[in-house]
Protein backbone atom coordinates (compact mmCIF):
# COMPACT_ATOMS: atom_id res chain seq x y z
CA UNK A 1 0.00 0.00 0.00
CA UNK A 2 2.61 2.33 0.74
CA UNK A 3 4.23 2.05 -2.30
CA UNK A 4 1.16 2.57 -4.49
CA UNK A 5 0.93 5.97 -2.52
CA UNK A 6 4.72 6.78 -2.88
CA UNK A 7 4.12 5.66 -6.55
CA UNK A 8 0.68 8.41 -7.48
CA UNK A 9 2.58 11.30 -5.36
CA UNK A 10 5.38 10.71 -8.07
CA UNK A 11 3.19 10.70 -10.65
CA UNK A 12 1.01 13.82 -9.50
CA UNK A 13 4.75 15.42 -8.98
CA UNK A 14 5.64 15.02 -12.15
CA UNK A 15 2.68 16.27 -13.73
CA UNK A 16 2.83 19.15 -11.59
CA UNK A 17 6.78 19.90 -12.45
CA UNK A 18 5.86 19.33 -16.05
CA UNK A 19 3.25 21.98 -16.02
CA UNK A 20 5.18 24.29 -14.51
CA UNK A 21 8.37 23.67 -17.16
CA UNK A 22 6.05 23.55 -20.03
CA UNK A 23 4.87 27.18 -19.27
CA UNK A 24 8.24 28.52 -18.20
CA UNK A 25 9.20 27.54 -21.75
CA UNK A 26 5.97 29.90 -22.82
CA UNK A 27 7.19 32.72 -20.74
CA UNK A 28 11.11 32.07 -21.88
CA UNK A 29 10.44 32.22 -25.91
CA UNK A 30 7.97 34.92 -25.36
CA UNK A 31 10.82 37.14 -23.62
CA UNK A 32 12.86 36.17 -26.46
CA UNK A 33 10.39 37.11 -28.84
CA UNK A 34 10.37 40.59 -27.61
CA UNK A 35 14.16 41.03 -27.48
CA UNK A 36 14.34 39.99 -31.31
CA UNK A 37 11.99 42.32 -32.03
CA UNK A 38 13.21 44.96 -30.26
CA UNK A 39 16.48 44.28 -32.24
CA UNK A 40 14.25 44.52 -35.59
CA UNK A 41 12.67 48.10 -34.46
CA UNK A 42 16.36 49.42 -33.63
CA UNK A 43 17.62 48.18 -37.33
CA UNK A 44 14.43 49.76 -38.89
CA UNK A 45 15.16 52.63 -37.37
CA UNK A 46 19.11 52.52 -38.58
CA UNK A 47 18.31 51.81 -42.04
CA UNK A 48 15.43 54.71 -42.42
CA UNK A 49 18.33 57.28 -40.51
CA UNK A 50 20.54 55.72 -43.73
CA UNK A 51 18.04 56.42 -46.00
CA UNK A 52 17.59 59.77 -45.14
CA UNK A 53 21.32 60.36 -45.36
CA UNK A 54 21.93 59.26 -48.81
CA UNK A 55 19.01 61.90 -49.62
CA UNK A 56 20.88 64.39 -48.04
CA UNK A 57 23.49 64.02 -50.62
CA UNK A 58 21.75 63.10 -53.53
CA UNK A 59 18.66 65.04 -53.39
CA UNK A 60 16.65 61.76 -54.95
CA UNK A 61 16.84 58.16 -54.66
CA UNK A 62 15.40 55.48 -56.54
CA UNK A 63 13.88 51.71 -54.68
CA UNK A 64 16.93 50.35 -56.10
CA UNK A 65 19.14 52.88 -54.48
CA UNK A 66 17.52 51.84 -51.24
CA UNK A 67 17.78 48.04 -52.15
CA UNK A 68 21.73 48.23 -53.00
CA UNK A 69 22.81 50.58 -50.12
CA UNK A 70 20.97 48.27 -47.51
CA UNK A 71 21.01 44.88 -49.37
CA UNK A 72 17.08 44.08 -48.75
CA UNK A 73 14.30 43.32 -50.90
CA UNK A 74 12.09 45.49 -53.28
CA UNK A 75 9.49 45.08 -51.03
CA UNK A 76 11.66 45.86 -47.87
CA UNK A 77 12.95 49.13 -49.51
CA UNK A 78 9.76 50.02 -50.94
CA UNK A 79 8.05 49.49 -47.02
CA UNK A 80 10.77 51.89 -45.75
CA UNK A 81 10.20 54.50 -48.42
CA UNK A 82 6.40 54.56 -47.71
CA UNK A 83 7.23 54.43 -44.32
CA UNK A 84 8.79 57.66 -44.42
CA UNK A 85 6.79 59.30 -46.61
CA UNK A 86 4.03 58.50 -44.03
CA UNK A 87 5.81 60.44 -41.13
CA UNK A 88 6.43 63.14 -43.39
CA UNK A 89 10.14 62.92 -44.21
CA UNK A 90 10.18 62.39 -47.82
CA UNK A 91 7.86 62.91 -50.98
CA UNK A 92 7.09 60.50 -53.55
CA UNK A 93 7.30 62.31 -57.02
CA UNK A 94 5.15 60.38 -59.59
CA UNK A 95 2.34 57.83 -58.72
CA UNK A 96 4.02 54.23 -60.18
CA UNK A 97 6.06 52.61 -62.08
CA UNK A 98 10.09 53.58 -63.07
CA UNK A 99 9.34 57.21 -63.07
CA UNK A 100 8.82 57.41 -59.24
CA UNK A 101 11.24 58.54 -56.92
CA UNK A 102 12.00 60.34 -53.72
CA UNK A 103 13.08 63.46 -52.27
CA UNK A 104 13.58 65.31 -49.21
CA UNK A 105 10.48 67.56 -47.73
Amino acid sequence: MQYFLIFISGIALGFYFWYKMKNYNLDIRHLSDKAGERKTTIKKKENKMRILRLLQEKKSVVNNDVEKMLGVSDATATNYLTELEAEGEITQINETGRGVYYKLK
